[in-house]
């Protein structure tokens, strides 16, 4: 390949310094959202920031992440700067992410940059490619939830190290060729090892970055001589493509039973018509990307259309990707340079997509999925239309382009900002253009109930669960907040609504966050007719439901309002006994003390320490048991002192 004089310094600082005015705009536009509130998800994962002050705690917040399997502690360290906004300042952590994303639109251009000097057709122009590719990938209103939800900061961090890896391999890889033994496969792996380990406990979808390095290894350095053996170079390639799709497909095969019963307990929908609407959704993000509408950019889709594969919209979905993909193959083969860019930004965005769009239990649509996949795609938009020829459409036809582009990304994006910046409005338009959406009608009811208008918020969910039958949590809401004002007949109506919708239940982990305040409304005594007893009664009956007695997450709520209810009534013994049973289902430090608490009351020393030495052993990694033992080491010293102080005193006693 005919090497290419690097850029001029004079373009360098006018690459860079048109990147940083077209950042510092983007953050200017994103600043209308100042007034946004906290998501749905943030509560979860970033509440216990509050308590992180002393090395055990911190320990202890970084090792008890419930957001993914790995409990993604490198993202929860990535929040810590933001410790101080929590939980009066969500505007606080998003200034974070936008940082985040500025550090991610920075590597995008690098990488691009890099890239693209591999090619010949596109190495005279690289750089200016690159700037175009990297502003907008930047302005892009598909990543606005990514950047306006604060939790999804892990989508941010997992991309930076992902980016970053990406960027940091090929550098080695364009130096390190025709090496001998293991000489350059040493740091490479290295490289990509410690990339991808940081990346996958940032968020457990950063395990396609083995496919996004294969894919850019067959489309930019297909010519470049490899860093080994030729066929151990192709195999490796081959068998890293190919590992992603063989763990999912493994985890589907090896945890069918344990999916088919997330799918029951979480969702609305099972695994056959998730796999029949991914299509669909797949479709609808590049409808986003190419015509987005700033009222549908949101993540409220939780009332998305389910689909099953005896409807056509699956099928068509299918078959029009497929098409694409193989048009796509068949042009790449001509040798074709854009026929092989449409192939990588085809493959790029599906593999992308393999783990949060396919078997897992997740919602059907989130637009922060998108957040990397969707590079592919503009590297081949902007590189397609810069080979135009110049007589057909004339010069400067790509700047003009990007220009309109960059033009309606700036205006979509001021107007999701501005949306999210004003929650009550924001709140009405959702519910607007979401009407089957479960968050949409919480969010709106919350936001009425803020501003005063209680009743209102109680007309928002009434309305919604009477539409929409199987949703038990909105029922519960809706009685929580019928306690303040309703009459006791009116109660007592809203319980036996409850009671008779059990059944009927489509949402059991939707119910989780309302039993919470209501049950503390209950047993305070503000919910008039509504007693403990018949709060013990509507608990029972979840509990000998299916969809809530398999699924340990939900389970471990029920037994915990069990067991709070128990203790209002009394009944200490049963108070312990569902204490232990919620620690089980999910382990954790303050389930461990609330257990070890209800011993001391009953006056059984001896059984709280042994609770203590044998609850540790269930914390989910060695590094959580060490911040335990760490923490729970006063209280058990001073356990020991009272223990010992009883035994003498009983053994003076047994002498006098």
């Amino acid at each position: 390949m005919t090497l290419i004089p690097p850029p001029t310094l004079r373009a360098q600082v006018c690459a860079v310094l048109a990147l940083g005015g077209a950042l510092a705009l983007l953050f200017a536009l994103y600043g209308s959202a100042q007034g946004l509130t906290w998501q749905f998800d943030d509560r979860l994962n970033l509440s216990p920031l509050a308590d992180v002050s002393t090395h055990d705690a911190l320990l202890a917040y970084l090792t008890a992440g419930a957001a993914g399997p790995t409990g993604r502690p490198i993202s929860l360290l990535a929040f810590l700067p933001d410790y101080v906004h929590w939980p009066n300042h969500p505007w606080g952590v998003v200034r974070g992410n936008l940082v985040w994303h500025g550090l991610n639109t920075l590597l995008v251009f690098l990488l691009t940059l890099l890239l693209l000097r591999q090619r010949a057709e596109c190495a005279q122009r690289a750089m200016w490619l690159a700037l175009i590719i990297a502003v907008l990938w930047a302005t892009a209103p598909i990543h606005a939830t990514a950047i306006l939800m604060p939790v999804q900061r892990m989508t941010l961090v997992s991309a930076f190290f992902a980016l970053a890896t990406l960027l940091a391999f090929f550098s080695l890889r364009s130096r390190l060729t025709r090496a001998t033994g293991w000489s350059a496969l040493i740091p490479l792996c290295a490289v990509g090892g410690i990339g991808l380990l940081l990346s996958v406990f940032s968020k457990e979808s950063g395990v396609v970055l083995v496919c996004f390095a294969v894919l850019i290894e067959r489309m930019f350095f297909e010519h470049t001589p490899p860093p080994c053996d030729h066929r151990l170079w192709r195999a490796g390639l081959a068998l890293a493509l190919l590992s992603v799709p063989a763990l999912v497909l493994g985890y589907w095969l090896t945890h069918s039973e344990l999916l088919r019963m997330a799918f029951e307990s979480y969702r609305e929908f099972d695994l056959a018509e998730r796999l029949a609407t991914q299509p669909v959704v797949l479709w609808e993000y590049l409808r986003v990307l190419v015509l987005p509408r700033e009222a549908l950019i949101g993540h409220h889709q939780d009332g998305h259309a389910i689909y099953d594969w005896s409807m056509w919209q699956p099928w068509a979905a299918i078959i029009a990707g497929v098409a694409m993909m193989a048009a796509a193959f068949a042009w790449a083969r001509t040798g074709s340079f854009s026929g092989r860019l449409l192939m990588f930004a085809g493959a790029f965005f599906l593999f992308g997509h393999l783990l949060e769009s396919s078997v897992f239990p997740l919602e059907l649509y989130f637009e922060h999925r998108n957040y990397l996949p969707v590079l592919g795609l503009l590297v081949l938009a902007v590189c397609v239309a810069d080979r135009v020829p110049r007589r057909i459409v004339g010069r400067g036809s790509l700047l003009v382009a990007t220009a309109v582009v960059l033009l309606v990304n700036g205006f979509t994006v001021q107007q999701v900002a501005s949306l999210w910046g004003n929650p009550l409005l924001a709140a009405e338009m959702w519910a607007l253009r979401f009407p089957n959406s479960t968050r949409s009608a919480q969010y709106l009811a919350w936001q009425y109930g803020v501003h005063g208008f209680d009743s209102a918020a109680l007309n928002v969910l009434d309305e919604f669960a009477g539409q929409h039958p199987g949703r038990l949590d909105v029922r519960i809401q809706a009685i929580s907040q019928a306690c303040a004002f309703e009459s006791g007949e009116a109660l007592r109506a809203r319980h036996e609504d409850l009671m008779n919708g059990v059944a009927s239940m489509v949402n059991p982990a939707g119910i989780t966050t309302g039993l919470a305040e209501w049950g503390n409304k209950v047993r305070e005594g503000s919910c008039k007719t509504v007693s403990s007893k018949d709060y013990m009664q509507l608990l029972d009956a979840l509990l000998e439901r299916s969809r809530v007695a398999q699924i340990p997450d939900v389970r471990h709520h029920v037994y915990y309002e069990r067991a709070l209810t128990a203790e209002a009534l009394g009944q200490t013994e049963a108070h312990l006994e569902y204490l232990i049973l919620a620690f089980y289902d999910y382990p954790s430090f303050s389930g461990i003390q609330a257990v070890a608490l209800a011993y001391f009351q009953l006056g059984r020393m001896r059984n709280a320490l042994d609770w203590i030495d044998e609850a540790v052993q269930h914390a989910p990694s060695s590094a959580a048991r060490a911040s335990w033992r760490g923490q729970l080491a006063g209280l058990y010293a001073e356990m020991e002192k009272i223990d010992l102080m009883l035994d003498e005193y009983h053994e003076r006693d047994g002498e006098q």
